[in-house]
């Protein structure tokens, strides 16, 4: 009951942090968060000019976060990704031969037994 209360009022949460209408006292302002998240994607994509693949294990506001950018969605997009990430899930983004980013796989989590499947 109380996971899908939070699962519930936590879009409006980070709606209202996206909107500079709440300060989070542990993360700063959403403005500094989705910087702080461009810069390692930026650092991500420079380790693909030496590499075929770059493996990242983060949260699932850093996953939905970068992945929102990469592939040009909105924070309304965002803020459902961020929801609907499943802990120990597989995103999976490729980019083509003109730089567009596309999502693979999103929240993939076949590989898990169901019961290990848990959200937040």
């Amino acid at each position: 009951a109380y996971l899908q209360t939070f699962l519930d009022l936590f879009p409006d949460v980070l709606a209202a942090w996206q909107g500079e209408r709440l300060a989070c006292p542990v993360n700063g302002s959403w403005a500094g968060f989705d910087e702080r998240v461009r810069r390692a994607g930026r650092r991500l994509e420079a380790g693909l000019e030496n590499a075929d693949c770059v493996i990242a294990v983060t949260s699932a506001g850093v996953i939905s976060t970068l992945a929102a950018a990469l592939l040009g969605r909105d924070l309304a997009w965002q803020r459902r990704l961020n929801v609907e990430l499943y802990n120990a899930s597989v995103t999976e983004l490729h980019r083509d031969e003109k730089g567009q980013w596309h999502a693979e796989r999103l929240n993939c989590v076949a590989f898990l037994p169901s019961e290990q499947r848990t959200l937040a």
